[in-house]
């Protein structure tokens, strides 16, 4: 009996040691866009096609200010669309493909007012069994774009979809894109239902913009109680054994 409990325990330990490194929640790598026409889309802008996630499971979703693009041969109808994007931070050697992108205006056109300023990108996500989550990108932007160091972006998390608290801001005009990478540490840890939010601010020009690939959201797998309850036994176990 006192084997078979041991090998058992044995088990669940390997098994807590396997499930305590960073488990993948939900990645976008966008690359199902589709590419502007960029001689009649004057905008150059493309569709994004789909929120959902490449890999794992959460949603994406886009404050009321912002509409979509719908076309990739006319002048762009949204400010939420595709450009070309990055291999930074991608997975299982993703090729660049596309990017999410943001632009000022709808039209993505330089004179046109800015509309976008203050709207925001929004995710929600199970934390049940998960703790330490952590968020990751590829970034840039335009030099009229938004996050500039006067009026950076600001990333924020929730616990019930209503309230938000800032964890950082952070810039994004640089025109080549950069890794960024922030953890929650434990403000998100247990949660059924979690929410980080990217508020983007202080474009200057309509045909301004943010892009955003390869978005990663990572946590730490939280062993159940049971299984350290036989790790513990284990431990008992071995010290019997080395008694006897």
């Amino acid at each position: 009996m006192s084997k078979s409990i041991f090998a058992l325990a044995l088990v669940a330990g390997a098994g807590i040691c396997a499930s305590s490194n960073a488990a993948l929640v939900a990645y976008w790598n966008f690359n199902g866009s589709t590419t502007a026409n960029g001689t009649t889309n004057t905008g150059g802008n493309g569709t994004l096609n789909t929120t959902a996630p490449d890999l794992g499971a959460a949603t994406m979703s886009f404050s009321s200010g912002l509409t979509f693009n719908t076309t990739t041969t006319t002048t762009p109808t949204g400010n939420i669309g595709s450009f070309g994007g990055s291999t930074i931070n991608a997975l299982n050697s993703d090729p660049s493909g596309g990017a999410l992108d943001i632009t000022g205006a709808p039209d993505n056109k330089s004179a046109s007012a800015v509309t976008a300023n203050g709207q925001y990108i929004q995710f929600q996500f199970s934390m049940l069994g998960k703790a330490n989550a952590s968020f990751s990108w590829a970034g840039r932007g335009t030099s009229t774009g938004f996050g500039s160091a006067g009026t950076p972006n600001k990333l924020q998390y929730s616990v019930d979809g209503t309230n938000f608290q800032l964890l950082n801001t952070y810039t994004s005009t640089q025109t080549s894109f950069q890794l960024y990478s922030y953890s929650f540490g434990s403000a998100l840890d247990g949660l059924a239902n979690a929410y980080i939010r990217i508020v983007i601010d202080g474009a200057t020009g309509g045909a301004g913009n943010n892009r955003w690939d390869n978005i990663q959201i990572n946590a730490d797998a939280v062993p159940a109680p049971g299984s350290i309850a036989l790790v513990g036994l284990a431990g008992l176990v071995a010290g019997r054994r080395r008694r006897n």
